[in-house]
């Protein structure tokens, strides 16, 4: 979820054509997810005890698995809420777009 986050960043970072900033970017991003990530872990844990934790050993925190045995519903009823929650994300490429008509 975070991980998706940190892409956007160094995208954004990219097309500003702000090549010097993206380690920057890259670890402050990095540093964000681990304390977000550290902080939800707990709140889980606490929430939820035991089934989260057989959870977390079922399932890859950085990289997720790959297999082609069950169809992935991408629709689902979560799906145009998730788009809601995410859309001020694309905020962060208005500064970029504003300084690409500017120098134009």
């Amino acid at each position: 979820m975070y991980l998706g986050n940190i892409q956007i960043c160094l995208g954004a970072t990219i097309i500003s054509e702000l090549m010097w900033f993206i380690p920057i970017t890259f670890f402050y991003c990095l540093g964000v997810y681990s304390l977000v990530v550290r902080y939800e872990e707990a709140h889980l844990l606490e929430k939820y005890g035991e089934s989260y934790c057989r959870y977390k050993a079922g399932v890859r925190r950085w990289l997720p698995k790959i297999s082609r045995s069950k169809p992935i519903g991408l629709i689902n009823v979560y799906f145009y809420q998730s788009v809601v929650i995410e859309s001020p994300s694309l905020l962060l490429l208005l500064p970029y777009i504003l300084k690409e008509i500017i120098d134009k």
